[in-house]
């Protein structure tokens, strides 16, 4: 394959060898006037042009260039591999077979559109012993693969962030509702406590009113024998309290016979204490 100069022979670059070659000179001194001729909202403004079809067929292109260019390479490695250590059959029939494939990968790039300069490109970079992969000959085709490649891996992992995401957002529901729950129960087994609580101190007041008090038998407590003066009629004499108040604050062996006038004492308490007498 001979190396062809199809640059010359584009459209676009025969249009613009008819247009001057501009002064390198005065090159950008007039990008300030440009730029105002241009509305900055338009100037900056992001390509908003869907390339979903384009970019099917851009992938379809650089597969034909990529094809091109490494057929070349390995060929142009193994001829060199070849003149170092000597022609043999198997080198011949593998350069033999990488010549047909070359030849059928560049008829079907005509033939899916890819353009004569990228073909051409490919070839030459190949012939050079350059992989794709280590730069492509057709520049803007590789320069699309890899910007392609870049956007699939971001999407892939903008998807597993979200995939992730919603992962967590279901925990923390999950975990939200738990945690309700749980508030719920631990609400419900606090009244329950409470109301036990309540009932046993109502049913164990309603058995003692007085806790302090013991109840029972064993409450009885032994009191001593106190004549009880009454008066006539039988009714407690009114100086009885004022004797027994004598009583607990006056000595042992010390007398204290005493009662109100025209008071007997009780018979059932004759026997028991001292007999009371007049006040002398």
């Amino acid at each position: 394959m001979t190396d062809p100069h199809p640059a010359a022979n584009h459209p676009q670059a025969q249009r613009l060898s008819s247009t001057p070659a501009p002064d390198p000179t005065m090159a950008g001194q007039n990008l300030p006037t440009r730029n105002a001729l241009i509305p900055p909202n338009i100037q900056t403004a992001p390509v908003g042009f869907d390339y979903t079809l384009n970019a099917i067929e851009d992938a379809s292109l650089a597969g034909y260039a990529r094809d091109i260019q490494n057929l070349e390479a390995q060929h142009t490695h193994l001829a060199e591999q070849a003149e170092r250590e000597g022609f043999d059959p198997a080198h011949i029939r593998q350069l033999e077979r990488l010549n047909a494939a070359l030849s059928a990968a560049t008829r079907d790039a005509a033939r899916g559109g890819l353009d004569q300069t990228d073909i051409d490109a490919s070839y030459r970079a190949g012939r050079d012993g350059v992989f794709w992969h280590e730069r492509p000959g057709a520049r803007y085709l590789g320069r699309i693969e890899q910007l392609s490649t870049e956007l699939a891996a971001a999407r892939a992992e903008a998807a597993q962030v979200t995939t992730e995401r919603d992962r967590l957002e279901t925990d923390l529901v999950a975990a939200t509702n738990a945690k309700t729950e749980l508030e719920r129960q631990v609400a419900r087994m606090q009244g329950e406590v409470l109301d036990k609580w309540m009932t046993r101190d109502i049913v164990d007041f309603a058995r003692n009113p007085y806790p302090s008090a013991a109840v029972g038998p064993e409450a009885a407590v032994t009191q001593p024998d106190i004549p009880v003066v009454v008066a006539e009629g039988g009714e407690p004499a009114a100086g009885q309290v004022i004797g027994e108040a004598i009583g607990a604050v006056i000595p042992d062996g010390t007398s204290t016979d005493w009662s109100p006038s025209g008071a007997t004492v009780a018979p059932s308490q004759q026997a028991a204490g001292p007999s009371a007498g007049p006040v002398a």
